[in-house]
């Protein structure tokens, strides 16, 4: 049934991820990543980098 406040419909996502998936130092330095103010180690933006 949609919210009425946002016209959004809900569904399930029956994909199955990956566990276990690690990143690396040199991996997390080179992203771009925004914390927000609320609990910024736990909330952030992650924007997409360029590549060259």
């Amino acid at each position: 049934m949609p919210d009425p406040r946002t016209q959004e419909t809900p569904a399930v996502d029956r994909v199955t991820y990956s566990k276990g998936r690690t990143v690396s130092d040199d991996q997390l330095a080179s992203g771009r990543l925004t914390p927000h103010r609320f609990h910024g180690d736990w909330n952030y933006t992650i924007h997409p980098v360029r590549r060259r």
